[in-house]
């Protein structure tokens, strides 16, 4: 399985948290960041343990590592007013 990150090119920092499964959500957080972001394809083999927050973030609910399980992601998006995680990642892409 591919999963994209933000790369720095001026600093040649790799941020593997967010990991992406889905290039246009990576794409779309490395616009927000400064013109020398990217976005890069690593290995799943690349990732070391899989995050797993005491809270989760919005940015859990696009990160491939984060949120053990998609329980709790679930959880989360219904707390927000959302009924399915693909509706929430879908009001989040419209902000």
């Amino acid at each position: 399985m591919e999963l994209y990150v933000l790369r720095n090119d001026e600093l040649g920092g790799v941020c593997h948290c967010p990991t992406f499964e889905n290039k246009d959500d990576a794409e779309y957080e490395a616009a927000f960041k400064c013109r020398r972001h990217s976005v890069i394809v690593i290995d799943e083999s690349q990732m070391y343990e899989p995050c797993s927050p005491k809270k989760l973030t919005p940015d859990c609910m696009v990160c491939a590592r984060c949120a053990s399980t998609v329980e709790k992601r679930k959880a989360y998006v219904q707390s927000l007013g959302f009924d399915t995680i693909d509706a929430y990642l879908k009001a989040r892409r419209n902000d």
